[in-house]
């Protein structure tokens, strides 16, 4: 989430090397790219960001430790949601959270983003918020060491909103204690008695049932990040298809007005939002690079196969019995769950 850091004398001289014609066609696709769409729980999650800073701007400091739920807002959905591309459109439209210059003349950053390492413990954590901030720190600090260092420099440093994607990463692999002790983490990070933070968490399962847990659930305001499902999901995607394609790609195509084709991609994307939208621009920019104005279902089979590795049999644009072929999302939890019935296996050997 950091990649505007990289100098752009680097990409200055790659642009440089590039032949113009690349040069303009890379430039169009990422101008696609970076079009957001919205849907209906954006405005669920503007009004949670809106309740979080009113949370700040209202308070004095005997009120800092009354815990109420707009300190932590969640957003819970699977990989391909789209959550991290809203994260990063709300929080570029939040002024409040922009950098500013201080009476000191001093920039200050009142929002950070960093993203739970995997694997993660509580110690690793704090560590990761600590050099997301560019703090230099001793790794043989203690975990209780490590979160009181944490706290003193997010104040510090004067950041009010912490941002931690795929958060699931703190919980999924870590025990019980562990578990509580990250809990607790959070729960004391939004309380501190003397300064403001508040925290925004996205991620998959099972970071939602982590925060069902009685420290956090009147902490907490979950915003789920659902599948495209049912007549509703097939009307906003085929809205979406024309979308990009018409107005933001500014090309043809007649299979927004075909309902078996927008079944194939909602199907062949596990009906995730994030996912049928980069299969969309997937297949915009294969017709962009090869010259092409109407986009047909052959941009979208080559653009399955190239992120799947399957044929014409396994394809689902393609395919006759398409309906029972599995999305690649699928194939991945498979691996998932055969090596963790692997592992189980393992320990009870043992």
């Amino acid at each position: 989430m950091n990649i505007a850091q990289i100098p752009n004398a680097e990409i200055a001289r790659i642009r440089a090397m590039m032949p113009p014609d690349m040069l303009a066609k890379a430039d169009r696709i990422a101008k696609i790219n970076g079009r957001y769409i919205g849907l209906a729980r954006d405005a669920t999650l503007k009004k949670a960001f809106d309740a979080m800073i009113a949370s700040i701007a209202v308070i004095g400091i005997s009120d800092m430790a009354k815990p109420d739920k707009r300190r932590i807002v969640a957003l819970c959905g699977e990989s391909g949601a789209g959550k991290t591309t809203a994260l990063l459109t709300h929080t570029a439209e939040c002024a409040m959270m922009q950098p500013y210059v201080n009476e000191d003349g001093n920039t200050i950053r009142p929002l950070l983003m960093m993203t739970a390492p995997s694997p993660c413990t509580p110690r690793l954590l704090a560590y990761e918020g600590l050099h997301a901030m560019g703090y230099p720190v001793r790794q043989s600090l203690k975990e209780n060491e490590m979160w009181k260092l944490f706290r003193d420099v997010l104040k510090a440093h004067g950041v009010m909103w912490l941002v931690i994607d795929e958060a699931q990463h703190a919980v999924d692999a870590s025990n019980a204690v562990e578990i509580t002790k990250i809990g607790n983490a959070l729960k004391n990070l939004v309380q501190m008695p003397d300064w403001p933070v508040r925290i925004v968490l996205a991620g998959v399962a099972p970071l939602e049932e982590f925060l069902s847990r009685k420290q956090l659930a009147n902490r907490c305001t979950k915003i789920p990040f659902g599948k495209m499902k049912g007549s509703t999901g097939a009307s906003t995607m085929a809205v979406v298809t024309r979308l990009i394609i018409f107005e933001h790609a500014e090309m043809k195509t007649s299979l927004h007005k075909d309902e078996e084709f927008i079944q194939r991609l909602m199907h062949g994307c596990d009906r995730d939002f994030g996912t049928i939208v980069q299969m969309i621009r997937g297949a915009v920019e294969l017709a962009i690079y090869a010259d092409e104005k109407v986009i047909t279902i052959k941009h979208f089979a080559d653009c399955f196969e190239t992120n799947t590795g399957r044929d014409d049999v396994e394809n689902v644009f393609v395919a006759k019995d398409w309906e029972d072929i599995k999305p690649y999302n699928a194939s991945e939890n498979q691996v998932t769950a055969r090596y963790n019935q692997q592992r189980g296996s393992r320990r009870r050997a043992r």
